[in-house]
């Protein structure tokens, strides 16, 4: 029975079956790498592919520059094309997967740096970077001298008047308080016009009552010089065409201007006069029509100084400090929507799209069934192995 030739082969039979062929094992890991194991270069692609142009989207829009709005619009719009061309002419699924994840990484990108970074911070860090700084400034002078300013030094002699300040409840816009005080000069008379107003908002009270900036700061008096920054007009430093961007900007000139009509109505101050006529600030960008870098166009006809009577200011002691507030607050939008969208990309490529499938998403996850029934194939049978190699050799 030991040296039975069948028993023999029998044997010889299992233990090749329990020891695979290389082909055999080449088979079996080529099988479970595509199937969950190794990350292969269409895994990478799925999900940089969609990052990359997450990143271009949210970062030219975000910092756009008006040297360079052609070039950003250029890559943009080759970037939609990459993407529209992938998943109109190519028929593999995963990478028409990656195409419709990049294309809604692109423009959530554009939208959220476009409407949300840019319109709310990064346009006035350039607007107050673009436009001029002036100094010695007395509060009886024409505002028209000063439609290209962003930030002003008050001569000495100039003060907030807080027995003048209002405040005006707006239930337009949520209840808020907007705060408006004359700015005026030791020269100036009770009914003389004012033509500069400090402002804010929910910092004061109905009358005579003016908390805004650092008005009641001490320092404020020891100091030759206290500087406004100027609540900047969407003219002065957004082009015309792109001023939807900053619409908001004008509802707030617009409630501004009804709390100075409240307190000329309630103290007397005589209204500004309108004069067509402009006397512009020496060393004015343009002897013509004066403009910002970012390619507004300074107000110069009469229609467009209909405005100007009144200039706002944010009293303060540090204007730099209020400018490069801006900044800070994009970039730190910027980064926290980065690392947030990046994260939800990885999850959306992973559970949305089968990152660990092989790529290949719902065609890997498809042939599920298929590999298991190969890989069935290849292990040995779950009957009795004598049964089988006797069962060969009949």
């Amino acid at each position: 029975m030991e040296h039975d030739p069948l028993i023999l082969r029998g044997n010889a039979e299992l233990q090749r079956r329990k020891s695979p062929t290389k082909g055999d094992a080449a088979a079996r890991q080529k099988l479970e790498g595509s199937s969950g194991g190794a990350f292969r270069v269409d895994d990478l692609l799925q999900f940089l592919f969609p990052a990359v142009q997450f990143m271009l989207g949210l970062g030219l829009t975000s910092y756009p520059s008006a040297e360079y709005v052609v070039s950003y619009t250029v890559v943009l719009v080759a970037l939609f094309s990459f993407d529209i061309m992938f998943l109109l002419l190519i028929q593999q699924q995963w990478v028409r997967e990656m195409s419709v994840l990049a294309l809604f990484s692109l423009l959530t990108g554009i939208g959220i740096g476009s409407f949300f970074i840019y319109s709310n911070y990064f346009v006035f860090y350039t607007g107050y970077d673009d436009l001029r700084a002036f100094t010695n400034v007395i509060a009886t002078q024409d505002p028209k001298t000063f439609i290209d300013a962003s930030m002003l030094s008050f001569a000495f002699s100039s003060s907030v008047d807080i027995s003048r300040s209002v405040g005006f409840k707006s239930f337009e816009e949520d209840g808020k308080m907007y705060c408006v005080a004359p700015i005026t000069d030791s020269s100036m008379a009770l009914s003389s016009p004012v033509h500069f107003w400090a402002v804010g908002q929910d910092c004061c009270e109905s009358r005579s009552h003016f908390t805004c900036g650092d008005v009641h700061n001490a320092k404020a008096h020891a100091v030759q010089f206290i500087a406004g920054v100027v609540v900047l007009r969407p003219e002065m430093f957004v082009p015309p065409m792109a001023s939807w961007i900053v619409e908001k900007q004008d509802k707030l000139l617009e409630q501004y201007s009804r709390a100075v009509t409240l307190a000329q109505n309630v103290f007397g101050i005589a209204e500004t006069a309108e004069d067509p006529s402009i006397t512009p600030a020496q060393g004015t960008t343009s002897s013509d029509t004066p403009a910002s870098k970012s390619g507004a166009i300074i107000p110069t006809t009469s229609d467009d100084q209909k405005h100007m009577k009144h200039v706002f200011v944010h009293w303060t002691l540090t204007p730099l400090k209020t400018k490069s507030a801006y900044k800070s607050a994009a970039d730190a939008w910027f980064s926290f929507i980065t690392i947030f969208g990046l994260i939800f990309l990885y999850y959306l490529a992973y559970y949305g799209f089968g990152l660990t499938g092989g790529g290949n998403g719902s065609d890997s996850r498809a042939s599920t069934s298929s590999k298991n029934k190969h890989l069935h194939s290849l292990s040995p049978p779950s009957s009795s192995p004598m049964k089988s190699a006797v069962g060969d050799f009949r």
